[in-house]
């Protein structure tokens, strides 16, 4: 008698791998596609904007779609990332504007009877972080809540503010610094 149970774990183990590289090809054919298209409407976007005055009702909406437009392109580039297991861009990042504009997103998809309720401090410095991921972020957790609230009458409170770590604080949390933080 032998014992294959290492075997089948194994086996099991490089299957997965296996599906999670298709899935990553997939992926990757996809969002290439999906970003040819996305140019195109970025592009029409920018060309009908340059025929409107400033001051026209629709001026308001194209910027949206424009908006939009650069979220998804950013999608785009995170799934590619994944599809190539390609390390996340992190540059200097404020975060207000990104909480801002995921919750502008989010709102129509919510039930009316949920309240969103925000404080996002002006004054929290900058981060190091990729504002796709910190935007994808938000609107699962958001998403998340909102579930949880059910169709019923509730608040989602989101907020952003600057913190500063004790030394007591940081060694409490293994990785967390001493100093200013930004906590969302």
């Amino acid at each position: 008698n032998t014992d294959v149970t290492e075997k089948r774990k194994l086996e099991a183990q490089v299957q997965r791998a296996q599906r999670m590289d298709g899935l990553g090809t997939l992926a990757g054919g996809i969002a290439h596609d999906f970003n040819n298209f996305l140019t195109a409407v970025i592009s029409y976007v920018a060309l009908a904007s340059e025929t409107l005055s400033d001051g026209h009702p629709a001026r308001q909406f194209l910027d949206e779609v424009g908006k939009a437009g650069t979220r998804a392109t950013n999608l785009v580039r995170r799934i590619l990332t994944f599809s190539r297991q390609n390390e996340p861009k992190r540059k200097t990042t404020m975060l207000q504007p990104v909480v801002e504009e995921a919750l502008q997103l989010l709102r129509p998809t919510l039930d009316p009877l949920i309240e969103i309720r925000t404080r996002l401090a002006p004054d929290a410095r900058p981060i190091l972080a990729d504002a796709t991921q910190v935007h994808q972020v938000v609107m699962n957790l958001c998403l998340n809540a909102a579930h949880a609230i059910g169709g019923q009458q509730g608040v989602l409170g989101v907020r952003l503010e600057p913190l500063t770590i004790s030394a007591e604080q940081a060694k409490e949390t293994p990785g967390l610094r001493e100093g200013p933080h930004v906590r969302l």
